[in-house]
């Protein structure tokens, strides 16, 4: 659905591929399950945006298709949704890390390593993975061996 179908007020969920290994490996819950478990949980609707590489979202939407008053597909663009969400959940996504930059409530439901995360520890965390190089001015670039193995993660 676009922006303009969505729900004033609602929870953000962006979908994990069912297969992933977040999931799998550290998460005790699928999509489907968080689905259910916020369905018992929260007041508001919930968006969810599928992942776009899900191989059977068929399958998805087929299993929760009895909740139409309250679930609501969109493939608005993500940095939208958080946004205009009133919280986002997620179980491991990268999603939730974007929110809490954008200072939105954020609940993992997986072990994610960003659950932990405070205002100055997911400064140190973002900037620990920055590296120092002027792109735009030739002149001063340090385009030196180790900056470029930096880049790379070596």
């Amino acid at each position: 659905i676009t922006e303009s179908c969505l729900p004033k007020k609602f929870i953000f969920f962006p979908l994990q591929v069912s297969t992933d290994t977040q999931i799998k490996i550290n998460s005790d819950i699928d999509n489907i399950s968080a689905i259910a478990l916020m369905l018992k949980k929260e007041i508001l609707p919930i968006v969810v945006k599928p992942h776009p590489a899900e191989p059977d979202i068929d399958y998805f939407i087929k299993s929760i298709s009895d909740n139409k008053e309250r679930i609501f597909f969109s493939t608005e663009n993500t940095y939208k949704l958080i946004k205009m969400s009133e919280k986002v959940i997620t179980i491991n996504s990268t999603v939730g890390l974007e929110a809490m930059i954008f200072e939105k409530p954020v609940e993992f439901y997986g072990r994610s390593i960003f659950n932990e995360f405070n205002k100055n520890r997911l400064i140190s965390y973002i900037h620990s993975h920055l590296i120092k190089i002027d792109f735009f001015n030739v002149k001063i670039n340090d385009f030196s061996k180790e900056n470029i193995g930096r880049i790379y993660g070596e």
